[in-house]
């Protein structure tokens, strides 16, 4: 195995492991977080991050006003001044509770981590030649 190959193969594994320490993340959120409706209250552009993050406040389990602003940006017309959205949160978390924005960084790092170590042990199992450019 080559030297890029084992580097490819680390990669890969290392985006495994932090894609199942984030699965267990997620796992024990939902499990302890409470569900809520929010209401988006303003929706900042931030030139840096390339996109517009919904600012949502919500009431949570002891009547008191939470406001947060979301981690994922979006497209200009995702949300709306005004609009009612579902959340989920805990004392350390609160989300808007869609598939993608829950489940986003456990896709994202379980996904890369088998693209890498599937495509390096099929490459070496079958000893496909590295093509070089």
């Amino acid at each position: 195995m080559s030297s890029t190959e084992l580097g490819v193969l680390v990669t890969g594994m290392l985006s495994l492991i932090f894609g199942f320490y984030s699965l267990i993340k997620v796992i024990l959120f939902l499990n302890n977080a409470k569900v809520a409706k929010g209401t988006i209250k303003d929706i900042k552009w931030e030139p840096p991050r390339r996109g517009y993050f919904p600012v949502i406040t919500y009431l949570d389990e002891y009547d008191q006003i939470k406001t947060f602003e979301s981690h994922i940006g979006f497209d200009k017309y995702k949300y709306k001044i005004g609009q009612s959205v579902e959340i989920r949160y805990n004392n350390q978390k609160s989300v808007i509770n869609s598939f993608l924005l829950v489940w986003f960084e456990v896709i994202l790092f379980i996904g890369l981590g088998l693209m890498f170590s599937v495509s390096v042990l099929v490459q070496h199992y079958f000893d496909i030649p590295n093509i070089s450019m």
